[in-house]
């Protein structure tokens, strides 16, 4: 009844001022209660990208503390390569000479 009679007297014409300020509290009470939901629901996203975020943190500190040595290693890598590839064909001329060898032998087994 109490409300009632609260909505009839806001609906009068003299009160239009006090009508659009309750319904503009009432509107922003609402958006107000939407936001906190919603800002509820992404704090376990949030934490979760914190977690995904000092993880990379953590990798790239790692990455960046091997690179150094990777720059002292990649010089003797080409190095060794390059020794590998002039002993390719001296390397092709020993399996010729260990498979004749192996064919005159009948227990080998190459």
């Amino acid at each position: 009844m109490v409300l009632f009679i609260i909505m009839y007297n806001l609906l009068e014409p003299d009160n239009r001022e006090t009508t659009m300020l309750y319904c503009n509290t009432i509107m922003g009470f609402i958006q107000f209660i939407i936001l906190f939901v919603i800002a509820m629901e992404i704090i376990p996203l949030v934490n979760d990208a914190n977690v995904l975020i000092n993880d990379a943190s953590d990798s790239l500190h790692d990455f960046s503390v091997i690179m150094p040595k990777i720059n002292v290693i990649l010089p003797e890598a080409q190095n060794t390569t390059r020794i590998l590839g002039h002993m390719i064909p001296e390397i092709t001329q020993g399996m010729r000479i260990l498979r004749q060898l192996c064919f005159q032998d009948p227990e080998c087994h190459l």
